[in-house]
């Protein structure tokens, strides 16, 4: 018997019938690799892992390898099973990654098959090995950091790949921008070991960080492989310089009266300062996408670009940059380019202040100001407009006011807690120029002082009622409160106004129950619910109208977990009583009869009539075929039969063997389709007399006559025939009485 204890931290097993135990009888012993060991895994990338486990007892043992990368989780990677005392498991350990260390353990348990207790197990201790390093070596060839990528804006990768083997090699390389994810660039195939790759990455961009790294796999096996680690480059500046000239970053800008304002960069080539240049600018409202405002072309080295920026907005900041690339008329590519930096001005302010703040929360008579100033001193006229939030704006007020001075407006009347937006027009005096349309601001008015009403429904028996809606009302008021009680019963309706009120409470299946409610304060009520419940009368009768008693009937609702049933009396009858309200199916069926189903609602006591049809029933008819009519006591006398199902459904039934009406034998649970037959055998030792044997089903017999008699020498001629005679004439008149009686 093993020795075993129940380690802290184990449990019972499924049903709490199996304790985990850690065996004292096992053992297991490492083999191969050894502790710690530097493994070659090349060219298949596995090793074996043994060991050799014992068994005090001598039971078979299953054992299960789990293992990974050290800084992994270990998982399971094999399997020995019936290993038998004494042996080794072993297993191939596949796939593994060069220069790697792996950490391993087993845990055997016994083999239930050997008579062993699959719970019952022992773990070998955690063992390590490294992998040796892939034959196959990379070194990096070039480039180095601050590439130059004009004028082509491109730059050749080279390494140099050397295979401990001498194996052609495939090498692929991968790369991006630093901040991008690596994507496949480029591939050789089928370098020589001591030889280059290389590849030429184009379309690079100036002054920027790039990383890239090389796959090598051998040529015909690319499971041999070594990556190289990640190296970075960065690229030269483009030979194309931009200086701001104007407008400077962040200004302030007098655009009254002509809405405009003047863009200019000096450009310069320091690669080529006879290179021709072309200058694109991009602009737009601050926080709106820049879109091509302008373009000069065909700058020389050290010129200016300009524009002129028409249409402005007063009171608006706008951002600008130039994009300046080689001009291809002048011999130029294209793909030498350089962009500025974003530039930022903002052109003459209109609206210096304004109150509310955006996004305030005010009282119902709001008070709307905005300061206004004009760049020469004229006279302003305001215009408020305002809504509700997601109404289209419309105007609300008007004025005239002196440039310096504020516009003020009291939007009074407005709802509790609502949001409106609103904005302001300002347009000269003098000209009704437009000069600026602000921002859409918004406010939010103060909250109503409202109440909570706490309901606890429960049900007569103080248990509470889940799934309830309570509704509180009052037509002069307005809409409905109404929530749902969670599974304590608990609804909250919460932000009531003040009032009268009356509340509902409604749940399928109870009386409604309703009350007056005058709300002045947060208050607590309790409401009690009637469960409404039905009688179901079901009468069961036979296809002929009869009533059929022991019926079961059973109505059921599987959403609402209910389950009812009663069982029919002699009249037919089965009263289910108290069903609560709702939908179901009622199922009502006795041995012998098919089942009869419905739906059926319980909203109102209601009576049921149902019929059920006698159920398809198996027939065995049994027919003796063959038998020995006559025998020497002591023999075995053999009795064949044939039983057929001339029923309308497969059935199984007992086949009994009875002599003289004892039985002697029987087969047990013999099953036939619909039209089949089945055939068999009894034997019994013979015992001197007529005897009648029988073979039985559960639906029929058949009997037959036998002569046993004693074995006696022949002492005179013709004698034993005469008896033989006499027995037969014997059997016969009494197999006929019996089938008469039958």
């Amino acid at each position: 018997m093993s020795a075993f204890v129940v380690m802290p931290g184990f449990s019972t097993g499924t049903g709490g019938n199996e304790l985990f135990a850690e065996s004292e009888d096992i053992h297991p012993t490492l083999e191969e690799p050894s502790l710690g060991a530097e493994v070659n895994i090349y060219p298949d990338r596995d090793t074996n892992l043994s060991v050799t486990v014992t068994h005090d007892a001598g039971t078979d043992m299953n054992v299960t390898f789990y293992g990974n990368k050290t800084d992994g989780e270990l998982e399971k990677i094999g399997e020995n099973t019936s290993v038998a005392s004494g042996e080794y498991a072993n297993m191939t350990w596949q796939g593994l990654d060069f220069a790697t260390q792996y950490t391993w353990y087993v845990n055997v348990t016994e083999d239930a098959t050997d008579g062993g207790d699959d719970n019952i197990y022992n773990e070998s201790e955690e063992w390590t090995f490294t992998t040796a390093d892939s034959p196959i070596k990379i070194t990096m060839n070039e480039p180095v950091d601050e590439t130059d990528i004009y004028p082509d804006r491109e730059t050749n990768l080279s390494v140099m790949v050397n295979h401990d083997e001498g194996t052609a090699m495939n090498v692929t390389f991968y790369g991006n921008k630093t901040d991008g994810e690596l994507e496949k660039i480029g591939e050789n195939n089928s370098v020589a070991s001591g030889d280059y790759a290389n590849m030429t990455w184009q379309g690079l961009d100036f002054a920027t960080q790039y990383t890239w790294y090389v796959n090598v796999t051998e040529y015909d096996n690319e499971e041999v492989y070594n990556k190289s680690e990640e190296w970075t480059f960065t690229t030269a500046d483009s030979p194309i310089k931009i200086t701001m000239n104007e407008p400077m970053d962040g200004a302030g800008l007098e655009t009254y009266p002509d809405r405009e304002s003047n863009l200019s960069v000096t450009v310069y080539h320091e690669g080529d300062s006879s290179m021709l240049m072309n200058v694109t600018f991009y602009g737009n409202e601050m926080g709106e996408e820049l879109e091509q405002i302008g373009e000069n072309t065909s700058v020389a080295d050290g010129e200016y670009a300009n524009m002129t920026w028409e249409d402005l907005d007063y009171d608006t900041e706008y951002e600008w940059y130039v994009h300046v690339y080689e001009d291809a008329t002048d011999g130029g590519d294209e793909d030498i380019y350089n962009e500025s930096a974003t530039w930022t001005f903002s052109t003459d302010e209109i609206i210096t202040e304004r109150t509310p703040t955006d996004g305030a929360e005010v009282d119902l008579d709001p008070e709307l100001n905005v300061t206004v100033q004009h760049p020469e001193g004229n006279d302003l006229n305001v215009t408020f407009y305002g809504n509700e939030t997601g109404e289209t704006l419309e105007e609300i007020y008007n004025e005239t006011v002196e440039s310096g001075e504020y516009a003020t407006f009291v939007w009074d009347n407005r709802d509790f807690d609502t949001t409106y937006d609103w904005k302001v027009v300002v347009e000269e005096n003098q000209t009704d120029e437009q000069l600026k349309e602000s921002n859409v601001w918004n406010f939010t008015t103060e909250p109503e002082v409202l109440y909570k009403l706490t309901f606890t429904v429960m049900d007569e028996e103080g248990d509470p009622i889940e799934g309830a809606t309570v509704t509180v009302s009052n037509e002069t008021l307005g809409p409905d409160y109404t929530n749902t009680t969670n599974d304590t019963g608990v609804a909250v309706v919460e932000d009531v106004e003040e009032g009268d009120y009356t509340y509902t409470v409604t749940k399928e299946g109870y009386e409604d129950a309703t009350a007056e409610i005058t709300v002045d304060g947060d208050d607590d009520i309790t409401v009690t619910m009637t469960e409404k419940v039905y009688d179901l009368t079901f009468t069961i009768n036979d296809e002929e109208g009869d009533p059929i008693e022991g019926a079961t009937v059973t109505v059921a609702n599987e959403t609402l977990n209910l389950d009812y049933t009663n069982t029919t009396d002699d009249t037919g009858v089965a009263v289910v009583e108290d069903v609560e309200e709702g939908d179901y199916t009622y199922t009502v069926s006795k041995e012998g009869y098919k089942d009869a189903t419905d739906e059926i609602t319980a909203d109102e006591d209601k009576m049921v009539t149902a019929h059920l049809e006698e159920a398809d029933q198996p027939d065995f008819k049994v027919e003796i075929t063959n038998y020995d009519e006559e025998m020497e006591a002591g023999k075995y006398i053999m009795v064949e039969y044939t039983i057929r199902n001339e029923g309308d459904v497969e059935g199984t039934q007992n086949i009994s063997f009875f002599v003289e009406g004892s039985e002697e034998d029987r087969e047990e649970d013999v099953t036939i389709e619909a039209g089949e037959n089945h055939t068999g055998k009894f034997f019994w030792e013979a015992e001197v007399g007529s005897h009648l044997l029988t073979v039985a089903s559960e639906d029929d017999e058949d009997t037959v006559a036998v002569n046993v008699q004693m074995e006696q020498p022949s002492l005179l001629p013709g004698f034993t025939s005469l008896l033989l005679i006499l027995a037969a004439i014997f059997a016969v008149a009494i197999y006929q009485r019996k089938s008469k009686k039958r």
